[in-house]
């Protein structure tokens, strides 16, 4: 499917429509330009009352400063395989859509975020657990000045009190809504994971942006503000995609 017509959309005139970030909230727009009747997607409606969550695993969120996040969602899956892939036809979606397929766990979460422009991210839960002594506990906060952080890519940088953090107790694991960190990478041996779905300050993503040179997908669409609204249905999407091309379970939330 790589021999496809591609659309090069130029941006500017998006830049304050967080909803054309995404390929569902494009097509709602051209529907209106052009006088056709669009269809929201039924699981666009759905919100975590339906993911039917049990507590088996415990996974606790703190939000130490509710200004730098408004919404923060998070699922942990047993039983992923890191090792296999997502069907060819998303990986072809992607590679024409300038993002490179990973593995099924990772592509759940880039294809989602270029279909509605709502980002996730994908933690190693082992990983990160390992990071606090063996204590599922996200905390999303500020960053600590001069406070070290290994990116993905292996480029570790230094954090300003402006960054918003992802920590796994006290560690920084994530630099939220720009990158995650090497520490909890997904990889072959990847079995649990976290799954990630928020909404952070846009104000302090973009000085994220611009202070540590990152124009990551997921940045791009934080700092137009993308609606807290779109979180939970997203994510609801992601654990049932993560089921079907990644063989994983829910455990709880």
């Amino acid at each position: 499917e790589l021999d496809d017509y591609l659309l090069n959309i130029e941006n500017k005139s998006l830049t304050h429509r967080p909803d054309c970030f995404g390929i569902i909230g494009f097509a709602r727009e051209i529907a209106a330009i052009s006088g056709k009747q669009f269809m929201t997607p039924d699981w666009l409606f759905k919100d975590t009352s339906d993911l039917g969550l049990n507590d088996n695993t415990d996974i606790d969120v703190i939000i130490d400063n509710p200004e730098l996040c408004s919404r923060y969602l998070a699922v942990v899956m047993s039983n992923a395989d890191g090792k296999i892939k997502s069907p060819i036809k998303i990986q072809t979606y992607l590679s024409r859509s300038g993002v490179r397929p990973i593995n099924a766990v990772v592509d759940v979460t880039n294809y989602l975020m270029l279909l509605t422009g709502q980002p996730l991210h994908a933690f190693d839960y082992d990983k990160v657990i390992g990071q606090n002594n063996g204590k599922a506990e996200i905390h999303v906060r500020a960053g600590i000045d001069k406070e070290k952080l290994e990116l993905l890519g292996n480029r570790t940088i230094e954090l300003a009190t402006g960054d918003i953090v992802i920590a796994s107790g006290s560690t920084a694991i994530g630099l939220a809504g720009a990158m995650g960190g090497a520490s909890t990478e997904i990889d072959d041996s990847t079995t649990r994971i976290i799954i990630e779905s928020a909404s952070f300050n846009l104000y302090n993503l973009r000085s994220t942006q611009m202070r540590h040179g990152i124009f990551s997908e997921a940045i791009t669409r934080f700092t137009k503000g993308q609606s807290p609204e779109l979180s939970a249905p997203v994510i609801v999407s992601a654990i049932e995609l993560m089921k079907k091309w990644a063989g994983a379970d829910v455990l709880s939330n």
